[in-house]
């Protein structure tokens, strides 16, 4: 896929990269988190507008993003270049518009056994906000070798959250999604179901 990426693409994300403090010369290990892939599953669900940490997105059911690392998504992502060169790829606006209600084109996650990941509209802004998130992460001084991959994850910016509307298995009850997911379900997820 990098061979499909032409000088003004690398260009374009290079500078958005720098732009969100990414020292191209040096990109720590961090900024490789995986991105996972786990298949679409079009069983009944329930949906809610629901407020969403980044960090807890583990990747995507699209498969051309997904299985890689989020920056791979994010260099990957089609139409990116565009984004960036209207304008449309900056902590401001992503800090202010992804925690906008209502949304015209919400983002849409699904709760899976793995965790919540992309299903459908969203893997643009998540793989960006992402980004932004993981140089705040770099950025903050701490020592990489004392922290495990999972302590790293939830090394918590609670500023980098979205609003995003969440599926969740329609045959579950809310204790049941608490204990199978460690996800915090509420009685007003429950509003109505659908089929994704």
């Amino acid at each position: 896929w990098m061979n499909s990426l032409d000088q003004n693409s690398y260009v374009t994300r290079g500078f958005a990269l720098r732009s969100f403090g990414i020292d191209l010369e040096r990109i720590p290990d961090s900024m490789m988190l995986s991105c996972a892939y786990v298949p679409a599953d079009k069983s009944k669900t329930y949906k809610e507008l629901k407020k969403v940490y980044v960090r807890d997105i583990l990747g995507t059911s699209y498969q051309d993003y997904g299985g890689d690392t989020w920056m791979a998504c994010f260099l990957k992502a089609k139409r990116m270049d565009y984004y960036i060169l209207n304008g449309d790829v900056t902590k401001a606006k992503y800090l202010r518009e992804l925690k906008r209600i209502p949304q015209y084109s919400p983002i849409e996650l699904t709760l899976t056994p793995q965790g919540l990941v992309i299903d459908g509209n969203g893997n643009h802004r998540v793989s960006a906000y992402m980004m932004m998130y993981l140089s705040e992460m770099c950025a903050k001084e701490y020592n990489e070798k004392d922290m495990s991959p999972e302590e790293r994850r939830s090394f918590a910016f609670d500023n980098y959250w979205l609003y995003a509307v969440v599926n969740i298995p329609v045959n579950s009850s809310p204790s049941e999604l608490i204990n199978k997911y460690g996800y915090k379900v509420t009685p007003n997820w429950i509003k109505m179901v659908c089929q994704t």
